[in-house]
């Protein structure tokens, strides 16, 4: 009995040693996606901030929120700050 348990064991072991350098991948992958995006994020916000920044001091703006952020109320500069990005 102790043998056919010693044979099930040392397959199992190999398994979890298998999967846990699988998922450590997934892992170390998941990081330089997002590491990536960042990367890749970061100018297009960079422009997107500038170009709010500008609209709401040509509007007399104090402060620009997202829209998902109004309940109510508000000026959209949506537009505006597309304009300023695209030069159209």
């Amino acid at each position: 009995m102790v043998e056919v348990n010693q044979r099930l064991i040392l397959p199992l072991d190999g398994f979890v040693q298998s999967l846990a350098i699988q998922q450590d991948i997934v892992r170390q992958l998941d990081q330089r996606v997002e590491l990536k995006r960042q990367e890749l994020l970061r100018p297009i916000s960079a422009k997107v901030v500038a170009a709010a920044n500008e609209v709401a001091g040509e509007k007399g703006l104090s402060i620009v929120i997202g829209k998902n952020e109004v309940v109510c109320g508000g000026v959209d500069i949506t537009a505006d700050v597309l304009k300023k990005i695209t030069g159209a």
